[in-house]
């Protein structure tokens, strides 16, 4: 879970700080975590790397276009809840390029990219027929692109064949997608040598639509991107409201915990300590090795993102 996620690691942080007088620095040899000592390695998690894992699988992407995608997640998503897919639809660029992709985020460490394609934006969004969406509405019969994040609902039949329902999130960019009909869909006029108009729906080919289905679309979402200065604004806010949400429920998880840790250096129990460490550094994520050094040196391994803590 991605709340965990940020829990456990920035515990591992948070443990260092009491303790600068055993530990210099932090290193984290890891691509995505490639910081020193304690505080940034705290900017680290909350500045998020994710953008840049699904910039290495898809260079074509823009990366503040994958950093908006994520903070929208992480913004609209509930506490806890794991997100499968996120399909990503850039609509700056023309209709003519593939503007959509699709990525598997179930490990935000190491997401797959599914399929990169073609997808329409609405006639209303583009009267002149230039193939590129110059504003956007939430208003019915705007036949126009709404930005921001859906969720992937149910599966129907309709008369593009088999489509998918959207759940608009943003409330003022893209709530009313049920009243409007906007779903994701498959469509003849979408293919490799043409990209028409929808009425606002982001349609595809049913070659992408076969790929998304087979990939599984029970738990996934679809962020829409365009040039628009509040939509930015707002998800940017709305993303570091949630990570202040997220270190302040880490740093009082933290503090409840540390006494029982504090005692086991100072008394040299080393069950104290790792009873501590169980919460924060998970065995499946973390390897102790030793959890306390006999020298007051604090050493950890992490043996997937190569975590250490050391004199």
């Amino acid at each position: 879970m991605i709340k965990e996620r940020y829990l456990r690691v920035l515990a591992a942080a948070l443990m260092a700080m009491p303790f600068v007088s055993f530990s210099s620095t932090i290193t984290i040899n890891d691509p995505f975590y490639n910081q020193m000592a304690s505080q940034d390695l705290v900017n680290a998690i909350f500045q998020q790397s994710e953008d840049l894992a699904l910039v290495n699988i898809a260079p074509e992407i823009d990366r503040g276009v994958a950093k908006r995608a994520l903070d929208a997640m992480t913004c609209a998503t509930e506490d806890g809840q794991q997100i499968d897919k996120l399909l990503v639809v850039d609509m700056s660029m023309p209709a003519r390029t593939k503007r959509l992709w699709a990525f598997d985020v179930s490990d935000l460490d190491n997401p797959v990219l599914i399929t990169r394609d073609y997808v329409a934006h609405g006639s209303g969004s583009d009267v002149s027929a230039k193939g590129r969406a110059a504003k956007f509405s939430n208003i019915p019969d705007s036949n126009m692109t709404s930005l921001g994040l859906y969720r992937i609902a149910e599966k129907y039949q309709g008369k593009n064949g088999w489509s998918r329902r959207l759940d608009g999130l943003f409330a003022k960019f893209n709530s009313k997608a049920r009243d409007r009909a906007v779903v994701l869909h498959p469509s003849n006029y979408v293919r490799d040598d043409y990209v028409g108009r929808s009425q606002g729906c982001p349609a595809v080919n049913q070659r992408t639509m076969d790929k998304l289905e087979e990939a599984g679309l029970s738990n996934a979402y679809l962020y829409i991107d365009g040039q628009d200065d509040e939509l930015q604004t707002l998800v940017s806010a709305c993303a570091e409201k949630r990570r202040a949400r997220l270190l302040a429920e880490a740093t009082r998880r933290f503090e409840e915990s540390f006494g029982l840790f504090a005692t086991s250096l100072i008394f040299n129990e080393p069950s104290a300590s790792s009873s501590f460490l169980s919460w924060a550094l998970p065995e499946s994520e973390f390897i102790p090795a030793p959890i306390i050094n006999t020298e007051g040196a604090c050493l950890i391994d992490r043996s997937r993102h190569g975590l250490r803590l050391s004199a």
